[in-house]
């Protein structure tokens, strides 16, 4: 019934706003018997009623205090329910084809697009309910006083509900395009402002501002008019409701002029008109929000219910690791590579100049990209493209870490044998293995705590992409001396700067520059 919400969750919030709607309407009636009493100078009905009257007013602030406490419970339960479904998901993925693309939407999902759905959407649902509810219990107590008052107020003061209607799909569409572009932008100030020091040595400050001007000016005249469309349909509504409001008004004083209804009654009419009249406004303006997040909760509907890789199939090399036939389109290149086994009890290093297609074709073998044409064999059977290998460790040429510790970043929350730590001693350090925080460490040492992570690993298989790179003479000859006194693991790796006296350490060197064949356009 509402956007990811438990049906009982919701039932609670309807029976508590069933008692605080059911006691405001009473009040009304209780409001103008005490002004009835003081018409008549009755002392004792206006003691007993105004002490009755308090009563109600305690209970409608309990309830209402109720109210807004379980309006809080529903959301930051969606809330943690939502951004905890698409966050794993997220991490569930075992392509990365697009990956940074993926990656900038779900975090705009994440930061903009969930959060904009508690004031437009949740919290102006909520109140609906409460609106909605208050409208029919006011609507039966003003037929409950006069029929043709009732009647009337259904006849004019719903009148905005049909405006609303009218500007459901522009509000909609709007809201989408503001969305989008806000999006866009986001994309572009990580674009820009990562390239700072690209933006200082070309003196680039006033052409990329430029760019970043103009996507500004676009993204807030989006939303310009999008909040214009909300205007425009507000102005309609406040104009309907208003009038209607004033013909109620002007249709009570001549009952009160014809006998019809007392004076007191007449107090609670204007009571019962003020709690229809602004609500049904605020009703309508609500429902103008609901349906500008349309779109938006169609997409984060379309992203949690998209197929996650949590049911892709693992596998686990007990023999070799094979390619077939694989070639790969890079832009407007074809990449096609000669067949490769890799036995799991051997070692190897990939070597080659850059651009010969090695990391890219190492992505593919371990599951990582989808986009290829070919064949992976493990252990001589065909593997499924979308997949995981669980006992190979991948260490990629980036410095990128988790935030937390450096044990947290080697380990993973694992207890350490001594001699564990005896080898984690050896590269880093005693001052670097004590950091509580990655955010201080230099590229070099960052470099460092990935390569212990792959030595350390519990997989049997590690691949190691550039495992040196940032490394000063020194600590590359330490890897290399830890690599050679592990006889637990085996290794690919590809480098084209490791010192050659390790090359004892490999079973097979794989010279990449005769075995990738670049030729122009797509194969199919």
């Amino acid at each position: 019934m509402v956007f990811k919400v438990k049906n009982s969750l919701v039932f609670v919030l309807v029976l508590i706003l069933i008692f605080s709607t059911s006691i405001a309407t009473y009040i009304q009636f209780v409001k103008g018997d005490l002004f009835q009493f003081a018409i008549e100078r009755n002392v004792n009905g206006l003691v007993g009623t105004g002490l009755f009257l308090t009563t109600l007013i305690i209970f409608e602030l309990v309830f209402y205090y109720l109210e807004w406490k379980m309006h809080n419970y529903i959301y930051s339960n969606v809330l943690i329910d939502i951004k905890s479904s698409l966050s794993r998901q997220f991490l569930q993925k075992n392509s990365f084809d697009h990956l940074i693309a993926e990656k900038e939407a779900t975090i705009n999902t994440l930061s903009n697009k969930i959060d904009r759905l508690e004031v437009n959407y949740y919290r102006a649902i909520f109140n609906n309910i409460y609106l909605l509810l208050r409208m029919v219990f006011v609507t039966f107590a003003l037929m409950y006083i006069n029929l043709y008052i009732g009647l009337g107020l259904l006849v004019f003061l719903f009148l905005p509900l049909l405006v609303t209607r009218f500007y459901k799909n522009k509000l909609s569409v709007t809201e989408g395009k503001y969305q989008l572009y806000k999006g866009r932008n986001l994309d572009l100030y990580e674009n820009y402002f990562s390239n700072m020091r690209s933006v200082k040595s070309f003196h680039l400050q006033e052409t990329i501002f430029n760019r970043l001007s103009q996507s500004i000016i676009g993204e807030v005249l989006t939303y310009k008019r999008n909040q214009n469309t909300k205007i425009n349909a507000n102005i309609l509504n406040s104009s309907l409701s208003y009038f209607s409001h004033l013909l109620i008004l002007i249709f009570s004083t001549i009952l009160v002029l014809n006998g019809q209804i007392q004076a007191g009654t007449v107090l609670t009419l204007i009571g019962l008109v003020e709690q229809l009249s602004m609500p049904i406004l605020v009703f309508s303006q609500n429902l103008n929000n609901i349906n500008s997040t349309k779109e938006i909760r169609k997409e984060i509907e379309a992203d949690l219910n998209q197929v996650g890789s949590k049911n892709d199939k693992s596998y686990t090399i007990q023999d070799k690791l094979e390619s077939d036939g694989i070639s790969v389109n890079f832009g407007k290149t074809c990449l096609s590579y000669d067949n490769l086994t890799f036995h799991k009890d051997k070692n190897y290093l990939i070597q080659g100049p850059s651009g010969t297609g090695k990391s890219l074709y190492m992505d593919i073998l371990l599951k990582n990209r989808k986009e290829y044409q070919g064949d992976i064999y493990i252990d001589q059977e065909v593997s499924d493209k979308a997949g995981a290998i669980d006992n190979i460790a991948y260490i990629g040429p980036s410095n990128n870490l988790f935030k937390g510790s450096v044990f947290f970043n080697i380990a993973f929350g694992r207890d350490l044998s001594d001699q564990e730590m005896v080898t984690i001693k050896s590269l880093l350090g005693p001052d670097l293995i004590k950091s509580t925080s990655i955010d201080d460490l230099s590229s070099g040492e960052k470099r460092r705590v990935l390569l212990l992570r792959g030595i350390l690993s519990t997989r049997n298989l590690v691949f190691f992409d550039e495992p040196t790179s940032n490394l000063d003479r020194e600590n590359v000859y330490k890897f290399w001396e830890i690599v050679s006194q592990v006889t637990d693991k085996h290794y690919i790796v590809i480098s084209h700067d490791h010192p050659s006296k390790y090359n004892y350490l490999f079973d097979d060197i794989i010279d990449f520059t005769g075995l990738v064949h670049r030729s122009k356009g797509k194969h199919d």
